[in-house]
């Protein structure tokens, strides 16, 4: 499974990939192919927004700001290419004009592969999408700032028909069905230079958890004020709601930390993660914190209480 040097350069532009074989741990526990269907974008304005975060021109409280992204392909002005690319198509009023496309691999993947092979990875996934997508492949990047290396791309369902150019997102996306083939194409893909890559697990109902409700709850500390004003004199819910606060903050010390100074939190927090569970066994009063930090953040309370599942299973892989 060799392959020979190639340079990508375009406009600034650069990566290389060296001659190797496929070096990757064996063994390294079930990891998946990732191919996640995002956002439907029906309007300029909502591309706007999703330029502004691909392209860092908001700040993004998950990434590494001393870490740079890869611009695979398009260029930083989505918004522009977007426009041109759509002139004198034929759309409906509710048409969506571009769909939002995540790739990616299980964490795991990642911190068991060299830095060649991470690049053959993206040489990998962007010739796929050239292949599937074509001119429509507007927009392509790679951002190695957060948690796990991931391509974020940008497709335009722009197709040719007898009266000419139409939108017509369902001809990619339309329906479960299509869903499970893209899933099956991409994984085939992956596998073939990444055989211990699996498909993800047919017909599971596992959700994303939208990483904005995550970092809205960690990055943000409850004061003591807030505290008082949500529990109105309930001594042991304002006691309960600092301890779940203490949960979150040690989280984001582990993501933030290396791998020592990990070793050193876990012994301080491993009290929180008893408080934590002890407060799920009332439930009553489980569900009276779940309420109340979900009046605090302004979030659904599915939400937080999705953050509390993620927050105590990410501690326990830790130790």
């Amino acid at each position: 499974m060799e392959y020979q040097e190639k340079v990508y350069e375009e406009d600034n532009r650069l990566f290389k990939t060296k001659s190797i074989g496929s070096t990757y741990v064996k063994g390294m526990g079930n990891c998946y192919c990732i191919f996640r269907v995002g956002k439907n974008f029906k309007s300029i304005n909502q591309i706007n927004g999703f330029q502004k975060h691909m392209e860092r021109e908001i700040d993004t409280p998950n990434a590494n700001k001393n870490i740079s992204n890869l611009l695979l392909h398009g260029s930083k002005d989505i918004v522009g290419d977007v426009e041109r690319y759509i002139k004198g198509a034929w759309r409906r009023k509710d048409s969506v004009l571009a769909k939002e496309l995540l790739l990616t691999a299980s964490p795991q993947f990642f911190k068991n592969i060299s830095d060649d092979e991470l690049y053959k990875w993206v040489e990998d996934n962007y010739n796929w999408l050239k292949q599937e997508f074509g001119d429509n492949l507007i927009y392509a990047n790679v951002h190695f700032d957060e948690t796990s290396p991931h391509i974020n791309a940008l497709v335009v369902p722009k197709f040719q028909n007898e009266k000419g150019y139409v939108l017509a997102n369902k001809r990619y996306f339309g329906g479960v069905q299509k869903l499970r083939e893209w899933q099956d194409k991409y994984s085939e893909a992956m596998q073939k230079n990444f055989p211990a890559l699996k498909r993800g697990i047919r017909f599971s109902k596992a959700k994303h958890i939208e990483v904005k409700h995550f970092y809205g709850i960690i990055n943000h500390s409850i004061t003591s004020q807030e505290l008082k004003d949500v529990a109105k004199g309930n001594l042991l819910l304002e006691s309960n709601l600092k301890r779940v606060q203490g949960t979150l903050n040690a989280y984001r010390g582990y993501s933030d930390k290396v791998f020592k100074e990990k070793q050193t939190l876990e012994e301080e927090n491993k009290n929180l993660l008893i408080e934590m569970k002890q407060l799920k066994k009332d439930k009553e009063q489980y569900k009276e914190v779940i309420k109340a930090m979900s009046i605090l953040y302004n979030l659904p309370k599915n939400a937080v209480e999705k953050t509390f599942r993620y927050v105590e299973n990410k501690l326990e892989q830790e130790k």
